[in-house]
């Protein structure tokens, strides 16, 4: 997608989107921009840096339901979030440089800009994330070491851009194919607080 290109620097290589749901479009003097009751997926999304073929984002597939959104007044209340199958592959250089910075070009505020318009308002339900493995290499240091998280599950509830609300978290882990990390309970962005149950086994 062109007008995605100073924003998004990787290459997609392979993936399927689909959109079901009720839209209203209007153009006239009070414009509207919405959508109801709307089910989007992605599916085999397989991403690269541009002019490598080594993955470094794959996903089985992703789903979003939305409740309803007004594009134009920046809301989303969002029913469910499923991730399943996402594999990511992270490696810091010896430069230090990290690859999946490569991936996107996030630009400066516009200091001319006066009226961003309406901070944005989303609430999500529910978040699943299913069957992810996260492998983070470390080639900054002498002796380069490398993690790999596999069989993850996570499940957020009341999330959302309302960052003193309350997340009920669970998540569990493998750890380098021995150990296990597991967490449950609750926890909030600001202010900062969290009550975990927090449990590790060969890590």
């Amino acid at each position: 997608m062109p007008f995605l290109e100073h924003l998004f620097l990787g290459a997609v290589r392979s993936g399927r989107f689909s959109f079901d749901g009720d839209y209203h479009i209007a153009l006239a003097a009070t414009p509207v921009m919405q959508i109801d009751h709307a089910t989007l997926a992605i599916d085999e999304l397989n991403v690269t840096v541009r002019d490598a073929e080594q993955p470094l984002v794959q996903l089985r597939r992703m789903q979003m339901d939305i409740a309803k959104a007004d594009a134009l007044q920046r809301t989303a209340e969002i029913a469910k979030i499923a991730l399943d199958g996402l594999q990511i592959e992270a490696t810091r250089d010896a430069d230090g440089a990290i690859n999946l910075l490569g991936l996107v070009n996030l630009p400066a505020p516009d200091a001319a800009e006066t009226d961003p318009g309406p901070a944005p308002s989303v609430s999500i339900a529910l978040f699943e994330l299913n069957d992810a493995r996260v492998a983070i290499n470390d080639e900054s240091n002498s002796r380069p070491a490398r993690v790999v998280l596999d069989q993850i599950t996570v499940s957020a509830t009341n999330a959302g851009t309302d960052l003193d609300r309350e997340i009920g978290l669970k998540m569990n882990a493998r750890w380098n194919e021995r150990g296990s990390l597991a967490a449950e309970g609750v926890v909030r962005a600001m202010p900062l607080a969290a009550r975990l149950d927090v449990k590790g086994d060969a890590i």
